[in-house]
């Protein structure tokens, strides 16, 4: 028997999309939108957006659908938007550059005019740009043409700026803060550009699923978030959670990590199981499809115990206690780690 490990960074093929309000890009959250053919829809009202200039709809294996934007003719903008000056600001998103920084290339910008914020490349510059009023600019890591990449910068006025990158491909983590962001800035006009922005400065390459918020994250709060960028719009089930891993490929259940035995119906997982690692020993017992049946874990980071509606509970590592959440463990062979 062979267990299938979903590689966190690669596109979640097979999952539905979904706005999921107990993920940490949640807090604050004024919009988040997924490709849709050669538009974007909101998942936060389920609006499709407005299309000038005819963008074209595209896959990669890595972010999966995705919208290419390769002429300054092509748009996607969504109006109704907030018009308010929030003083904190944060953009994510998945995309792929043809050439970062030759010419100005937009992702995203909440604002038609030289107001609100914006992530793009500087003309001359492959560094990823958080923009202030379309004046104030600070870098972040520089990128490469070609690579798919997941991003969030966080923002703050009067305080920092906080730029993770992963690249999609190998895993490489980028990082970088920035000090001494303006105080002041100008209410956005309530449009949303995705791929571009209102002087046309176009991506030339691939745009993803993207969104922003109005929370601040600090760099240790986004390091977190990239380890498994996909939920937020791609919510999982709790058995989905259980086998995140950190590659795609199959293993068998006798592994270099271990030797790890399951028994009974492992399609229906309504049988015992029980899984022995070089990590420690862990029992899973009862209905484990419905999560209503008691669980115990013996491993050497400590004694676990989880009763009831285990759906519902996550171990804290910080404080050794239990708290809810629906998406309650992540799981690595051998290993189960609190989320």
């Amino acid at each position: 028997m062979q267990l299938a490990i979903r590689d966190p960074l690669v596109f979640p093929a097979g999952r539905a999309p979904g706005f999921d309000p107990t993920h940490p890009l949640a807090a604050g959250a004024l919009f988040s939108a997924i490709p849709a053919g050669n538009d974007f829809v909101s998942l936060t009202n389920g609006k499709a957006g407005t299309i000038a200039g005819a963008p074209v709809a595209s896959i990669n294996g890595f972010i999966g659908p995705a919208v290419s934007f390769t002429a300054s003719s092509q748009k996607v903008s969504f109006s109704g938007q907030p018009t308010t000056n929030f003083s904190s600001f944060t953009i994510a998103g998945f995309f792929v550059s043809n050439s970062p920084g030759s010419g100005y290339q937009t992702i995203f910008q909440n604002s038609t005019t030289h107001t609100g914020y914006c992530v793009q490349f500087n003309s001359g510059s492959a560094a990823l740009a958080f923009t202030v009023q379309n004046k104030n600019t600070y870098s972040g890591p520089t990128l490469s043409a070609n690579i798919p990449y997941f991003f969030i910068v966080s923002a703050q006025l009067g305080g920092s700026v906080n730029f993770v990158v992963v690249n999609l491909n190998t895993g490489a983590v980028l990082t970088k803060t920035v000090s001494g962001v303006s105080s002041t800035a100008v209410a956005p006009n309530g449009t949303y550009y995705v791929g571009t922005d209102w002087a046309a400065d176009y991506l030339n390459g691939l745009a993803g699923p993207v969104m922003c918020s109005n929370a601040f994250f600090s760099p240790s709060q986004l390091l977190a978030i990239v380890a498994d960028p996909w939920p937020f719009w791609y919510p999982q089930d709790f058995l989905e959670a259980l086998l995140v891993g950190s590659t795609s490929a199959a293993y068998s259940l006798a592994a270099a990590q271990g030797s790890y035995a399951l028994t009974g119906e492992a399609q229906a997982l309504n049988a015992a199981r029980s899984l022995l690692a070089a990590q420690g020993a862990y029992a899973l017992t009862g209905q484990v499809q419905a999560l209503n049946a008691a669980r115990t874990m013996f491993a050497l980071e400590g004694v676990y115990a989880l009763t009831g509606e285990s759906v519902t509970l996550v171990y804290n590592a910080a404080t050794g206690g239990l708290i809810p959440h629906h998406l309650p463990f992540l799981a690595t062979p051998g290993r189960m780690t609190a989320r």
